[in-house]
């Protein structure tokens, strides 16, 4: 790591302690209610303090991916393995621990080595607002979700804004462009609508590019990456009171570098379909009733040698395409009282994957590759789901949620046999670290939450939630079959054909504090896990699957409070991982340390500049048998800056200065580099100084 020199080290501290006593001096008479105004907050429609909710138009970073602008929000973190492939982690869990839903599909992305998690196919462009729920707390997005649930999620075009450049009034949308130093990233993206609030047509398209970034010390760090996304939404009203909606979207990365993985991306695809309707008349009991379908449709080839030969003495390489085809829906009912809301409804999933790796002779292309492991031997998961959750005022203070869901599921790996691989077979593989061999799966879960909102007074209100939530074994820790290349099975990485799924009993209590001006939200959890899903090493070295007992537990504080023109805020989050199981490991993997940030922003409505701190505290409770946790992590600071101008009605630009002393620094969760070209880095680093502009248009 580069030293920081001593004048950059001094102010940086210097103006983290007077932005932290700046803070405190004006948030301590802020939160006591006898000094508040008598301002009416409804809690039941407000956010509880385990939800965050943004605008995916807001711009604060330069983020190239939609997993690394989830790091702005408090509690989300997302481990980074270049420029793409930002890895979402909430409450120490990740991966399918959590429900990612784009407009309410499931993505699942294609490569074994999650280079490409839900969050890389969502762009700028189609998509309005990101709502993050921290926790197990609503039945209806689906199974599992023990760590939280992010939902992406569209607004319909308001016809009749204010807001910018009206070239028509039927017309409505907007335009973004961005350049941002250093990576020399670019990026434009338009959303654009026509019609009116009835019936509307909607197109969007985004165009990404970027370089590979140098960190704080200079060196470079593989990250480019070329990106394209399109996509169109019909919606119509049909009599008056029933309303469907049509999408389709695609989207395409070509030349992907990764510094955390032995390979890089040629290509990758998604095209997704979804349909929506909505009626709203009785139907039996219901007061209304969704219907919604959806498709994607995921390729991805990762190799070691078209984008860059990553091992330029070696006479062969390797090349492992992989898909991943998700299709399902939901159907909801919905009856209203006065005092409560019932949603009733049933849920489907289903998901096939498939992985080969090959041996590829780079130096004579005539001679035929060599089929060395079926990765994903034909993963088939099938899901259904019944779930009924009940929302019901039991007084002015108080309000009460119930939930339950039941799931049914089903998986098998269709080619696990694969004679042709011999020893390297799936069931080969499984037999030999595990003594069995894969067979059909059937698994029926269930599911429950309790919740209960209380509130203090009219900007006051306390929440106490308890949980039971499923979370069954994704593809790679249950049907994973990579045969390594060393002959005693060191780098070999196998799954587990009879991994139990895991069981999360969460409690959760929070205290939220509420006006125009203020806001104060504090959330404790604890979460007693049966049989997590580990990954860890066999006696050869290879990379195994077991189950063991943990406990999560953790605090999550975020506050603002807005004085004039000033709106100082702030954001830390803590998560603890133990391995309750294991008497030489303790630890759980990739649970970040203590992390937060401290913002202070000066607003006039015309114009903005803003700075932010970002730290994390050294993390010590690592798992090195996972893999996953390259060691223990030092801790870092980081300054950066932000501000844009009104130009004109509907006219802004922005920009803003990305760690501003060019720091030297990663989070704990990245990914180890696996890139010769930087051998020195243990973890993939962050970029270091960097400037970026944008503009944005609306109309």
């Amino acid at each position: 790591m580069k030293k920081l020199r001593l004048f950059p080290s001094v102010l940086f501290g210097v103006f983290c302690g007077v932005f932290v006593g700046m803070f405190a001096g004006i948030l301590s008479p802020a939160i006591r209610a006898d000094d508040v105004p008598d301002i009416a907050v409804d809690v039941s429609e407000s956010l509880l303090p385990s939800e965050s909710v943004s605008s995916v138009s807001q711009v604060n970073i330069p983020a190239t991916d939609a997993g690394q602008a989830l790091r702005e929000i408090t509690g989300v973190t997302a481990s980074r393995k270049g420029g793409k492939g930002f890895e979402p982690i909430i409450r120490g869990q990740q991966q399918s621990q959590l429900n990612v839903l784009m407009d309410g599909a499931y993505v699942h992305g294609a490569c074994p080595g999650r280079m490409d998690p839900p969050t890389t196919y969502v762009s700028r462009a189609g998509y309005d607002k990101v709502e993050v729920i921290r926790g197990y707390e609503s039945v209806i997005y689906g199974a599992g979700g023990s760590g939280g649930t992010v939902l992406f999620t569209r607004d319909d075009p308001d016809f009749n804004n204010d807001r910018g450049m009206r070239w028509h009034p039927s017309v409505t949308g907007r335009v973004n462009m961005g350049y941002t130093g250093n990576s020399r990233a670019k990026d434009l993206s338009l959303d654009i609508a026509a019609g009116n609030s009835e019936n509307w047509l909607r197109a969007y398209g985004a165009y990404q590019d970027g370089d590979n970034y140098k960190d704080g010390s200079g060196n470079k760090v593989s990250s480019a990456f070329h990106s394209n996304t399109g996509g169109l939404i019909i919606s119509g009203e049909v009599a008056g009171f029933t309303r469907m909606e049509l999408n389709v979207e695609s989207v395409r990365d070509d030349d992907v570098y990764y510094s955390g993985n032995g390979m890089d991306a040629p290509w990758a695809k998604a095209d997704i379909w979804r349909f929506k309707t909505r009626y709203d008349q009785s139907f039996l009991l219901f007061d209304t009733l969704e219907l919604s379908a959806y498709r994607s449709d995921v390729e991805h080839r990762m190799d070691n040698y078209s984008v860059r030969r990553r091992k330029p003495t070696v006479p062969n390489g390797l090349k492992a395409p992989s898909s991943s085809l998700t299709w399902g829906g939901r159907l909801q009912g919905s009856v209203f009282t006065e005092k409560s809301e019932l949603r009733i409804g049933v849920d489907y999933q289903a998901n096939d994957r498939d992985a080969r790796r090959y041996k590829v002779a780079l130096d004579n292309r005539s001679q035929a590759d060599q089929y060395q492991s079926h990765m994903w031997p034909g993963v088939e998961y099938r899901q259904a789901g019944l779930f009924a959750e009940l929302d019901y005022e039991l007084s002015d203070k108080n309000h009460l949620r119930v939930g339950g869901r039941y799931d049914d599921f089903k998986a098998e790996a269709t080619k696990a046999a694969a004679g042709t691989l011999g020893a390297s077979s799936p069931d080969a593989l499984y037999q030999k670290y595990y003594g069995y061999k894969a067979s059909k799966v059937s698994e029926g879960n269930s599911s429950g939450l309790v919740s209960w909102v209380h509130d203090l007074s009219s900007a006051q209100s306390v929440e106490l939630r308890a949980s039971r939530s499923v979370r069954t074994a994704d593809a790679s820790e249950r049907y994973i079959a990579s045969r390594g290349s060393c002959c005693h099975g060191s780098d070999d990485w196998v799954g587990n054909p009879r991994i139990k799924p895991e069981i999360h009993h969460q409690l959760d209590a929070g205290y939220q504090f509420q006006t125009e001006q203020a806001q104060f939200r504090v959330m404790a959890f604890v979460d007693e896990v049966n049989d997590f899903i580990l990954r860890t090493s066999g006696e050869t070295g290879a990379r195994l699957y077991k189950n063991v007992d943990a406990r999560l537990y953790g605090v999550e504080m975020e506050s603002r409070y807005d004085v004039g023109h000033w709106q100082p805020a702030i954001g830390l989050s803590w998560t603890r991982g133990e391995n309750r199981d294991d008497s030489q490991q303790k630890n759980l993997p990739q649970i970040p340390p203590l992390m937060g940030s401290i913002k202070l922003d000066y607003n006039t409505g015309h114009w903005l500049l803003g700075a932010r701190c970002e730290f994390a505290a050294r993390q010590n409770k690592v798992d090195t048998q996972s893999g996953l946790d390259v060691g223990e992590s030092s801790g870092y600071g980081v300054m950066h800056l932000h501000g844009w101008y009104q130009l004109a009605k509907g006219l802004k630009l922005q920009g803003g200065v990305e760690n501003l002393f060019d720091r030297t620094y990663a989070l704990h969760v990245n990914r180890s580099s696996r890139d010769p070209f930087n051998p020195e880095a243990l973890r993939v680093h962050e970029p270091g100084r960097q400037l970026w502009v944008g503009v944005e248009v609306l109309f």
